[in-house]
C-alpha cells in the first residue's frame, strides 16, 4: 500500500485522524524527553493521559456507537485543552502554581521515562517563543476543530 493512500485514509476519517495526531503528540513528548533530555513536570505528564485515551478510543470499531465514541473523544480533547490552558497559565504566571505541580504520583512513573521537573512554571524549551504547553494548546485546539469538521460530515450532529 502506498504511503500516499495510507495518508489519505487517515485524513478522511476523523477517528484515524485524531488517533494519528495523538500518537504524534506522544511521540513528540517522548522524543523531547528522551533525546533532548527535557524533564517534564507533573502537568506535562497529565497532558499525555487524554492522548492515550484518544488513541484507544480511535482504534475501536463499533459503528453503532460511533457518535458516543465521538463525543468521548471531544470530551477528552476539551480536557486536553483545559490542561494545556492551565499549564500555560502557570508558565505565564496568570495562575498560581498549585499543589498538583508539587505532587509526585505513581502515574508519573508509568508515563515518563525520566525524573520530573521541580516546577510547572518553568518552560525548559521554547520554539518561536512558545513553550511546549502553549504548542500543545494550539495542537489540541486544531485537533478538536478538524475532528468536529470531519465527524460532522459523517453525521455526528444529526439525531435519528
Amino acid at each position: 500500500m502506498h504511503l500516499n493512500k495510507v495518508f489519505n485514509q487517515i485524513v478522511q476519517d476523523g477517528f484515524k485522524l485524531v488517533g494519528f495526531m495523538s500518537f504524534l503528540a506522544l511521540c513528540g513528548a517522548y522524543f523531547s524527553e528522551i533525546l533532548w533530555q527535557l524533564e517534564p513536570c507533573i502537568l506535562c505528564i497529565y497532558q499525555r493521559i487524554p492522548y492515550f485515551l484518544i488513541i484507544i478510543i480511535s482504534a475501536l470499531k463499533f459503528p453503532r456507537s460511533r457518535k458516543y465514541l465521538s463525543f468521548l473523544i471531544i470530551i477528552f480533547l476539551f480536557i486536553e485543552i483545559g490542561l494545556a490552558f492551565y499549564h500555560l497559565g502557570i508558565e505565564r504566571h496568570v495562575f498560581n502554581e498549585s499543589s498538583i505541580c508539587n505532587t509526585d504520583l505513581n502515574i508519573s512513573s508509568a508515563l515518563s521515562t525520566t525524573k520530573l521537573a521541580s516546577s510547572c512554571s518553568l518552560a525548559e524549551f521554547k520554539f518561536m517563543n512558545l513553550s511546549m504547553a502553549e504548542w500543545n494548546f494550539i495542537y489540541a485546539f486544531s485537533m478538536i476543530y478538524y475532528f468536529i469538521k470531519k465527524e460532522g460530515k459523517n453525521g455526528l450532529f444529526t439525531w435519528r
